[in-house]
């Protein structure tokens, strides 16, 4: 994989790289384990049944895990979500797609990493 396939998928190999101090086992442990966390699929269904303080807990949850992989565009795009969540609100549904989106591409493209079983700290 090439750095711009990374970046494309949001995620920022550099700061992953520290924050798990060159650990590549330990990193690729946590992120393969990411597409199974349950936080989004309750956070999105709080959000259709109008559950703000449920999809707040829930998507304020995965937006640390997110940061914590340096997964950045989900980090990013649910920040923008919570944000609202945080001040009673719903998102719009252009935050709502922004997200989706971004967890949908950081998701297939770890599925890809694990399939060709990359190395990411090269």
């Amino acid at each position: 994989m090439e750095d711009r396939d990374y970046i494309e998928a949001g995620l920022d190999i550099s700061s992953a790289e520290e924050r798990f101090m060159r650990n590549e086992t330990i990193y690729l442990k946590h992120l393969y384990k990411f597409p199974y966390n349950q936080n989004y699929e309750r956070g999105m269904q709080m959000i259709r049944e109008d559950n703000v303080l449920g999809a707040f807990e829930e998507l304020h949850s995965l937006k640390g895990i997110a940061s914590n992989l340096s997964l950045v565009r989900v980090q990013s795009t649910c920040s923008d979500v919570v944000e609202m969540l945080r001040k009673g609100k719903l998102p719009v549904q252009e935050q709502i797609i922004n997200f989706q989106d971004a967890y949908d591409a950081a998701v297939q493209f770890i599925g890809r990493m694990e399939k060709e079983q990359v190395h990411v700290f090269d």
